[in-house]
Parts: C-alpha cells; structure tokens; sequence
C-alpha cells in the first residue's frame, strides 16, 4: 500500500503530480432516492440526463459487478490504502454491488468507510455493514424536522422518521454486536435545514436511548457548498447558526458521549475571495471512481467529462497519474489559479499546507516545514 512517507518524499522534491493516491472515493451510482435542492452533482445528473429519473442501467451511471471488481483491483495493484463507498447518488441504490465491493475491498486488507443517507437500510442490510466491519459509517442528515428534510430533499416528510429509525437500527445492532465500527451523523447547514435545528436534539432524546445515543461518535455540521459558481449562503446567516449549535445544541449533549462538531475551518475559508494558493497539488491524494471505472480529478468535478483523466477498466493508476492527459488537466486549473474551482474542495486543506511548503522553501525558511508536515498529519484521509 502507499507509504504516506514516499508521498512526503515528493512534496519534499516539489514534485506534486507524483504523489500517489492514498484514498478512494468509490461511487457505485448517480441514482438517488432524493432529489436535493443543492445536490453537489445536480449539474453532471442533468448533463446525464438522469436529474430525478433516467435509465440507470447504463454503466456510464449505475456500476455492474464486473466493473466494480476490475476497479477494485487497480486500486488494490495501486496501492491505495482507503476505499470510500459513497455516491453521486445513494450507495444503496445499488446494493449488491455496495456489499460485495465493501466485502472485497475488506478482504484484500483495505479500510472502508461508507456514507449513506439511511433511507433504504434495514436490519439484513444492517447485519451485512457489521459483518463487513468497516471503519466507519458515517448518515447525512438534512434536517430538524420532516418539514425541513422534505423541503431540502424533494422525499416524503414520513422518510425523515425513516432515517432516523434506520440511525436508531445502526445504533442498537452496533452495540448488540459489540462493533468497533465508528457510526457519525453529517448535517448539512442549509436555509432549508437550519430552520428550527434546535429541535435537533429533542429527535435524538425522543427516539434513542442514552445507551444508543452514545453509540455515534459525533454529530459534524458543516454548511453547503455552491460547487458550480453560484453565490454561497450568507456567510453573517451561517455564523449565527454556528454560534446557536455551540451555545444552544453542544450543551443539551453534554450528559452524552457524542461529540458535537461545528466545522468552522469550512465556513472559514467559505467565503473567502481570495485563496492563499493559486495551484492544485493535492488532488493526486484522492481518486474519483465513476461507475463505468472513468476516473476523475476531484469530487468536486467528479462526472464533468473536462475533468476525466482516465478509465481503471483499459489503465492502471500509474498509467492514469503519469498520463498527459492528467497533466493537461491539472494545467487547465492551474491555468484559472483555481479560480474555476469552487472555494472549498476536498484537497483544499492540503493545497494550503502544500502552497505553505513551497512559500517557505522559496524564502530559506526549510526548518520550519516540520512544522506543515505535522499539520498534514493531522488531517483525515477521508473527509476535508
């Protein structure tokens, strides 16, 4: 698996297009039992044609076992160490391909995680996550109350009491089988779902046990994202909200062991014009794999065909990274000093920690960038 040492090596040689990927963001599917108001991939479904309902038996869009074992296996020759099942849709959309990719992956010695949004989970579905062990499972949740998820979702407002049920079900199975599996809720901050999100924690308190209750880890809220140009919220709205979550909701938790996490470094640099890089030299830490294997510079542009650098069914990832056509991407955004990007990505953290190494290299100031490693340490390899 990659030495997170041999990457190290390259940033120290300023040599960024050889790092090799560490984790993969693995999507088995565009199709979605939601139809979000601010979905991250409304632009590529539409392009798609599959924004709502489509034909998902196409592999551009819905992954077949076959595919999803080929891609599996030039990730494990790769060497990636982390495989994230997620989705451009719901995972669970395409269930057996989900269970059997996560079984594999798992059997071949790599760390899974899985996002779901728990709408279609049940016990079976439940009992087989378990059985897989992954490192975590971490459920969006959109909203305080089933008016508020069904406004920010297009679902039936009985769905809302459905995921929760389904996050109760998790819960209770993971403490029946003694599960080391971490198990976390991300709320998206959004003027559809911050609307009355105090009565956030009378859902938990009403619904769960304390005993249950202290089966997830944490509860992270961090606010939506225009990734395709479009204005962001009000940055004066969101702060308001952060503050009521620090203030009002952190302390209702306080006799439980759930960590309740607002994540200001996002809304931080949310609406911020200026970033402090003007290039892209992380991106090669992640891998975005579609349905069909093609391979994609980020998650943010993950179906966007200007942002496809290669397909695991005809390449290796070595063949792939090495490609001129990767390069022509990544000088393509380079090119807009990232400006066509939108201005939180998932490598964004590390572009800063990278653009901080290559500052103090330039200045003779090299003693200092023990310091920017130990704060690339830091950071997870699944989330930013």
């Amino acid at each position: 698996m990659i030495n997170a040492q041999e990457n190290i090596q390259e940033i120290l040689n300023g040599n960024y297009l050889g790092i090799k990927p560490v984790t993969a963001e693995f999507v088995p599917t565009l199709n979605c039992d939601f139809q979000c108001v601010q979905c991250s991939y409304s632009k590529p479904k539409k392009q798609e044609n599959v924004w709502g309902k489509g034909d998902f038996s196409r592999k551009a869009v819905h992954m077949d076992k076959d595919i999803m074992k080929i891609a599996l296996d030039r990730l494990i020759d790769g060497g990636v160490k982390n495989i994230l099942f997620t989705g451009g849709g719901e995972p669970f959309m395409n269930k057996e391909v989900v269970l059997e990719g996560m079984r594999y992956a798992k059997k071949h010695g790599r760390t899974i995680g899985l996002y779901t949004n728990a709408s279609l989970l049940n016990e079976n579905i439940i009992q087989e996550i378990l059985k897989i062990d992954p490192l975590f499972i971490r459920v969006s949740v959109y909203g305080s109350d089933k008016k508020s998820f069904s406004a920010y979702t297009g679902q039936k407002s009985e769905i809302y009491l459905k995921v929760i049920e389904n996050i109760k079900l998790l819960a209770i199975n993971k403490q029946k089988n003694n599960s080391s599996v971490i198990l976390s809720i991300s709320y998206l901050l959004h003027p559809y779902t911050i609307e009355n999100i105090d009565l956030l924690s009378d859902v938990f308190f009403q619904n769960f046990s304390l005993d249950q209750l202290n089966q997830i880890s944490c509860i992270r809220f961090t606010p939506a994202v225009d990734y395709f140009g479009g204005e962001q919220h009000s940055h004066k709205e969101m702060e308001e909200v952060f503050e009521k979550i620090e203030h009002e909701l952190k302390p209702k938790f306080k006799k439980t062991t759930v960590e309740i996490k607002p994540y200001h470094h996002r809304l931080a640099d949310l609406n911020n014009p200026d970033k402090s890089y003007d290039t892209c030299r992380a991106s090669g830490w992640f891998i975005e794999v579609g349905p069909n294997g093609d391979v994609f510079l980020c998650c943010e542009k993950l179906f966007l065909p200007e942002y496809k650098i290669g397909n695991l069914v005809e390449n290796s990832i070595d063949e792939i990274y090495m490609s001129q056509l990767r390069k022509s991407v990544i000088e393509k955004v380079n090119h807009s000093f990232c400006k066509d990007c939108p201005p939180l990505c998932k490598p964004h953290e590390r572009n800063k920690i990278f653009h901080e190494i290559e500052f103090l290299k330039k200045n003779n100031k090299n003693i200092l960038i023990d310091n920017c490693l130990n704060d690339l340490s830091k950071l997870s390899d699944f989330e930013s």
